[in-house]
């Protein structure tokens, strides 16, 4: 499966480095510059993030935001890859501010399992894990898109569906379907 996260080969990607307070441990930075090539990702730049306290919105504060803005725009990255675990909401405003995609830690390393998965039942269960951390970053389209009004039918007028409820519905019957065939 190919997921909206997968790293393309040849991307252009521009890596962030969180670190806590104190001195930096280099290899945890190379690491993940060999997990980014692992993925087909051109590494064009590292940029390091001192996180004193995670923003809630964008984990890294508003001024890496625009290091990290203009270092993309120079360099024409791609994507941005974080060295991190990201919250969906983070995830998605950091895309919006960069103006790319945003992959984290854990999306990276689902798409190398995606990609060197070989047996049917490695693509499974690579796929079921792929398809819950889309789950989890589904949201309602521009201003919660508005519902969809279907025809002035008797019995179906009210509020539709939203956008989001048939994707939602697509993914669980998705990853039930992957598990009743992993239960096989």
């Amino acid at each position: 499966m190919t997921t909206p996260d997968r790293t393309r080969q040849g991307e252009k990607a521009l890596l962030v480095q969180p670190h806590p307070l104190g001195p930096q441990d280099p290899s945890l930075a190379e690491e993940f510059a060999e997990l980014a090539r692992s993925a087909g990702a051109v590494v064009v730049a590292t940029i390091t993030a001192r996180i004193e306290r995670a923003s809630p919105s964008t984990y890294i504060g508003s001024g890496k935001v625009e290091e990290v803005l203009a270092a993309c725009d120079a360099l024409d990255a791609d994507v941005v890859l974080i060295n991190h675990t990201l919250s969906p909401g983070q995830e998605r405003n950091l895309a919006k501010a960069l103006g790319r995609r945003v992959v984290d830690r854990t999306g990276l390393i689902l798409d190398i399992f995606a990609q060197r998965a070989v047996s049917h039942e490695g693509k499974l269960q690579v796929e079921l894990a792929q398809l819950k951390h889309l789950a989890a970053r589904l949201i309602q389209g521009s201003a919660a898109r508005l519902d969809s009004q279907r025809g002035g039918s008797i019995g179906l007028r009210g509020p539709g569906e939203t956008h989001l409820e048939p994707d939602r519905r697509l993914l669980q019957e998705r990853k039930d379907q992957l598990e009743a065939r992993l239960d096989k």
